[in-house]
């Protein structure tokens, strides 16, 4: 176990969870190891482009969400718009899942 990141995580669970209900409702049988499994592999090819995007859009709730989502929209801009931020290990692989799925 180690430290993560707070908004690699936080993209990371929410993908996770968008994972979880899409499979849900088209009845498609994934538990939850696959689901963190397609969340990671979502994460690590995540680039500044998507990222940008997504973030403009969380920016609009206001709060602490919109103000994390703007601060991380300006320490992106000016960035190659391919890279792949969260590409690296540190970002995605300290999460396991445990239990049941």
């Amino acid at each position: 176990q180690w430290s993560v990141d707070d908004a690699a995580s936080a993209l990371l669970m929410g993908q996770f969870y968008r994972e979880r209900v899409q499979r849900a409702q088209s009845g498609a049988a994934a538990g939850a190891a696959e689901c963190l499994r397609l969340a990671q592999r979502w994460l690590r090819s995540l680039t500044v482009a998507q990222l940008m995007e997504l973030m403009r859009a969380l920016r609009d709730h206001g709060g602490p969400v919109g103000e994390r989502a703007g601060a991380l929209r300006a320490r992106l801009r000016g960035q190659d718009k391919a890279l792949c931020p969260y590409a690296h290990p540190y970002f995605w692989a300290g999460f396991v899942v445990t239990g049941r799925s």
